[in-house]
């Protein structure tokens, strides 16, 4: 809960930069990693509750399942709430200039609610773009437990490649590659795992 704070506090920084004091600090420090934090702290927590109980020599489709059907009850009402709310107000948004028109605010509000907020900013950055780190998450709870079928008793060494190339700079090309930097969440997961080892 500490570590949520500290990244809830960087995170805040981080989009601070309208007030000149902060912007001072930000020369100097990059409070954006509070995301790659949470992101850290999401990846262990998937393996303290998730892979912690999973079978690695043989795998069950129940159990994926069942994981499925907790996260996304998890988190769909509460995206599902917010979007209604920020598309009541679509009017306000185009005021603003955030979109041309209602259509954008719909299909923004849309990709937000279903997880691929992440893939619609990387096309059409907009005000609105802060469901980019859900739909991430989203998209590495889904990747879960397909990588442990196809990896099995391989799947930590397969973590430890997934997480090595993801980190890699040179191979994130696009304007905007910190839209899918799943490297974090994977780098959680080999924390839980040393953790557990200890």
């Amino acid at each position: 809960e500490i570590l949520r704070g500290v990244a809830i506090l960087l995170v805040l920084i981080t989009h601070s930069y309208m007030f000149p004091i902060i912007g001072k600090f930000q020369q100097e420090f990059d409070f954006s990693k509070g995301v790659d934090l949470f992101f850290v702290l999401s990846g262990f927590l998937m393996g303290k509750t998730y892979v912690s109980k999973v079978n690695l020599n043989k795998f069950c489709v129940i159990d994926a399942v069942n994981f499925y059907i907790k996260r996304i009850s998890r988190i769909f009402p509460a995206s599902l709430f917010w979007g209604v709310v920020l598309f009541s107000c679509y009017w306000i948004w185009i005021r603003m200039g955030i979109f041309p028109n209602k259509m954008g605010v719909f299909d923004s509000v849309i990709t937000g609610v279903t997880f691929l907020g992440n893939l619609y900013l990387n096309q059409y950055m907009n005000g609105l773009g802060f469901w980019w780190s859900l739909g991430l998450e989203v998209q590495f709870y889904f990747i879960l437990p397909i990588a442990l079928f196809l990896l099995g008793k391989n799947f930590w060494k397969g973590v430890v490649l997934i997480s090595i190339f993801l980190a890699i700079p040179n191979i994130w090309q696009m304007d905007y590659s910190w839209l899918f930097r799943l490297h974090s969440l994977f780098i959680g997961l080999m924390a839980w795992k040393v953790h557990s080892i200890l």
